[in-house]
């Protein structure tokens, strides 16, 4: 029987960057896996949570009114079959968030839910420092 893991993540960031910040951000995280890959250096080399079917997903969306404090939503979701480690999911999300950040990007608010089927589910969101900085998961809920 297959494990599977359900991610959906999502992130409010604000930026004052004037140019394309979807393509910015893609260029940070990198190309999605899908089971039909046959690339194995994408495989060996993806930043993105993986399965043994490809990678999580991920979306940008940015508010047509460039005012708008927070004007880019992020959101990383899939289901990862024969993945069960809710530890690396997180330090890797993690880590792309912190690379956001370096870049411009500021989280405003998140959330973050890893569901491993038969297993337990973790909530949790990302604090910020002073200078909007993350620092570290806030694990609002465990369950099972």
């Amino acid at each position: 029987m297959s494990q599977w893991t359900h991610v959906n993540a999502q992130f409010r960031l604000s930026s004052l960057l004037e140019e394309d910040p979807i393509k910015k951000i893609q260029d940070l995280i990198g190309p999605v896996v899908s089971w039909d890959c046959e690339d194995d250096e994408m495989w060996d080399n993806s930043r993105l949570p993986m399965g043994s079917e490809g990678s999580l997903t991920y979306m940008v969306y940015e508010n047509p009114h460039v005012c708008y404090i927070g004007r880019l939503m992020l959101s990383f979701v899939g289901d990862l079959r024969d993945y069960d480690n809710t530890e690396e999911c997180f330090e890797k999300v993690f880590s792309i968030i912190e690379d956001l950040h370096s870049a411009g990007y500021y989280v405003r608010d998140s959330f973050m839910v890893v569901d491993v089927e038969y297993g337990r589910t973790v909530c949790a969101s990302i604090e910020t420092g002073d200078d909007r900085s993350p620092t570290r998961w806030k694990f609002l809920e465990e369950s099972r």
